[in-house]
């Protein structure tokens, strides 16, 4: 059986994932147009990358911003979710960067 063959199949047969209430209520503060609308200005203000450790901004380049970051993580502190100084703007690289970073932690 091909490779691609076994993922579908696995796929296929896979019990759903469990989640936990927290991850469903997270799910849903992401998905809901509060964060949406606050990413969205957010990004508006903050064009460029905010990441001091940037590749770009070290090399001295301004790299767009195309996600917002929160800096304090929502798991964390549900209270400050909605909190414009808790967020960072930062290019796709930067965010999956920290994001893998804080799930090492």
């Amino acid at each position: 059986m091909s490779p691609r063959r076994r993922k579908q199949t696995n796929r296929q047969y896979a019990p759903p994932a469990k989640r936990s209430a927290a991850d469903i209520v997270l799910r849903a503060f992401y998905n809901g147009s509060e964060w949406r609308d606050l990413s969205r200005l957010y990004l508006a203000e903050h064009p460029t990358c905010e990441n001091p450790e940037c590749p770009a901004h070290v090399a001295g380049i301004t790299e767009p911003a195309t996600q917002v970051h929160h800096r304090t993580s929502v798991r964390a502190d549900f209270g400050r979710r909605l909190d414009p100084t808790n967020l960072m703007a930062l290019s796709a690289r930067c965010h999956n960067a920290l994001e893998k970073r804080r799930a090492r932690a």
